[in-house]
């Protein structure tokens, strides 16, 4: 009999070195279990973006941080789908215990599905859906989960961030009889946060009072609304004499994919000397930032939870997010955070920087760090997710006995 330890291989259509938030999130499991002795693997694409056709990492990267990684080219053009050829056959070649699939409108999900079907393999699922606020989704995406969840074999394990995704798709008829619903949401490594040295980030002014925003730098992700938003806050200042205006600082940090010009963006806000736009910083940049910040903007009109928010509350910020997507089942308004309407940004923001250092916003401040600590730690996290792993894999074992 075999001893070798579990194998789960998880299965994503992008993998880190490749950029965005779920990469992040699957990237994080993936080590939990291989860091409590589970034989971890991925199977990808060798894309590092895929919008506008696609953009192919720089190497075959296939191991990251120990992780080995199995990198397919995908179909080309490189649709939403990203159809990639041979993944069925590299799941088959693993011979994983159990696979955990990511993204339903995602071609790749599908093949998971019908190869832990076939084989017998419990099966995990990330359906990971967010409704954009202003257009319904394509009817093909739609029918791509639907047919995604009408394959799966019953039993199957499906996760959700917060219950905004499952709401979603209920309202579009896609029901999830017959399987296991459950909570996977992202989560903060305390160890690691607190292990990166505090230091001052190169082209953060000193002495500021300090707004930032985290994440893909990209208008879906609310950068332009905040850009605007804070040009017109600053132009309330001053026209109110408000002696703040001149400590107020924006910081703007994260990765681009698509050739959004953000450096024309705020010249022609008139907003030079006032912002600062970090691009592709390493990590400890990143903490660093938020570290010094005090209000976290995030205007995002595309999540399922936010993983920037998390962070924003462990460094002790005042987190002001839009109304769209999940956000508000994350944020709870006027307790842990700011939940902003998008007519009302100016305003929130005016009144988040005079209000910065009162109790009221340290009650708020206070109260995200204690939530992110008591609801989003790492290693209960993993724990919990490889105890579900255990049990699924124990459970198909007995049934096929």
């Amino acid at each position: 009999m075999s001893t070798r330890p579990l194998r789960i291989v998880h299965v994503f259509f992008k993998y880190p070195p490749a950029i965005g938030g779920q990469e992040l999130y699957v990237q994080q499991l993936v080590e939990g279990l291989h860091a409590r002795g589970f034989d971890a693997h991925v199977v990808t694409s060798d894309l590092r973006v895929h919008r506008d056709g696609g953009e192919r990492l720089d190497a075959t990267y296939d191991i990251v941080n120990d992780i080995p990684v199995t990198r397919l080219r995908p179909e080309e053009p490189v649709t939403s789908a990203v159809v990639i050829p041979f993944l069925r056959e590299a799941l088959i070649a693993l011979e994983p215990d159990l696979v955990h699939a990511h993204d339903m409108i995602r071609d790749s999900t599908r093949v998971a599905i019908d190869f832990a079907r076939e084989h017998g393999v419990p099966l995990f699922v990330n359906p990971l859906f967010h409704d954009p606020p202003d257009e319904p989704p394509a009817p093909e995406k739609i029918e791509a989960i639907r047919g995604c969840v009408d394959a799966m074999a019953r039993g199957s394990r499906v996760f959700f961030n917060t219950p905004f995704e499952l709401e979603q798709l209920e309202k579009r008829g896609i029901a999830f009889d017959g399987h296991v619903v459950d909570a996977l949401p992202p989560s903060i490594d305390f160890e690691e946060l607190d292990a990166i040295p505090e230091t001052r980030v190169e082209g953060i002014p000193e002495d500021k009072l300090l707004v930032s925003f985290v994440g893909r730098l990209d208008p879906q992700k609310g950068v332009d609304t905040l850009l605007e938003a804070f040009a017109a806050a600053l132009r309330k200042l001053t026209n109110d004499g408000d002696p703040i205006e001149p400590r107020v600082h924006l910081a703007v940090a994260g990765f681009r994919d698509t050739p959004h010009d953000y450096p024309a963006r705020i010249r022609s806000l008139g907003l030079e000397g006032r912002v600062t736009l970090l691009e592709d910083r390493p990590r400890a940049d990143i903490v660093n930032l938020l570290r010094a910040s005090r209000v976290f903007a995030f205007p995002s009109r595309c999540e399922t939870f936010g993983i920037a928010v998390t962070e924003a509350w462990a460094t002790r910020n005042d987190v002001l997010v839009s109304n769209h997507t999940a956000l508000p089942y994350v944020v709870e308004h006027g307790v842990d955070g700011t939940v902003v309407a998008d007519d009302e940004w100016v305003d929130r923001l005016v009144v988040a920087i005079r209000e910065s250092d009162n109790p009221a916003a340290r009650a708020r401040i206070e109260r995200g760090y204690e939530k992110v600590r008591r609801e989003h730690d790492r290693k209960l996290r993993i724990a919990e997710y490889a105890q579900l792993v255990e049990r699924s894999i124990t459970s198909a074992r007995h049934s096929r006995t």
